[in-house]
């Protein structure tokens, strides 16, 4: 999925709100800043569909909550639309009343494009840190085999896991969820 930033970069939240239910296009919000997504490959979309599909027949205590979940990261002033977004153990909580703006996930993945990888490794990362309830931030590449796992300890850092194999297993441990690489990559084309 490309991004590209919108020509102001001063916009406010009940603008970005009203752009964004205008768009047809997924809209993020970085600190004023608006940046529009653009439409998603065959491959982002084979592996993402192949990932979901795989965790969401695994999952026992964990919800799922679809790309369109807008997660709020309060403290950058920024929302985001991963790729895939659970939350486990609590009830979900929303910054407002509409149930849109998620505020308490425990896992985000996202699936790399040439585009985004920068910023999901970078921005994205850094700000979804800072939300306490998150565990886990998994990337998986679309242009080569590779999963990275980020998970938080109990000290507050994170530690990197990276898979490479087709017969690795990555375990996304806050999901409970041993994945297989091959799953993940099934149907991928590279």
């Amino acid at each position: 999925m490309g991004a590209h930033k919108l020509d102001r970069g001063d916009y406010n939240p009940e603008e970005y709100f009203s752009l964004l239910e205008a768009s047809q296009y997924k809209l993020e919000y970085i600190n004023g800043v608006v940046i529009e997504m653009s439409g998603a490959t065959a491959q982002h979309n084979r592996i993402k569909e192949d990932t979901s599909g795989f965790l969401w027949s695994k999952l026992e205590e964990c919800r799922s909550l679809g790309s369109d979940m807008a997660v709020s990261v309060q403290s950058a002033k920024s929302y985001y639309f991963p790729d895939l977004v659970f939350v486990c153990e609590e009830d979900d909580q929303f910054e407002d009343d509409n149930e849109t703006k998620l505020i308490n996930p425990s896992v985000v993945i996202e699936v790399l494009s040439k585009s985004t990888e920068v910023r999901d490794r970078g921005e994205k990362f850094h700000n979804y840190w800072q939300l306490p309830s998150l565990k886990e931030y998994i990337l998986i590449d679309s242009r080569s085999m590779r999963v990275d796992i980020f998970s938080r300890t109990k000290e507050n850092t994170w530690l990197m896991r990276s898979y490479t194999r087709k017969d690795d297993i990555a375990p996304f441990d806050t999901l409970g969820v041993q994945v297989p690489l091959s799953t993940i990559y099934g149907r991928a084309k590279f």
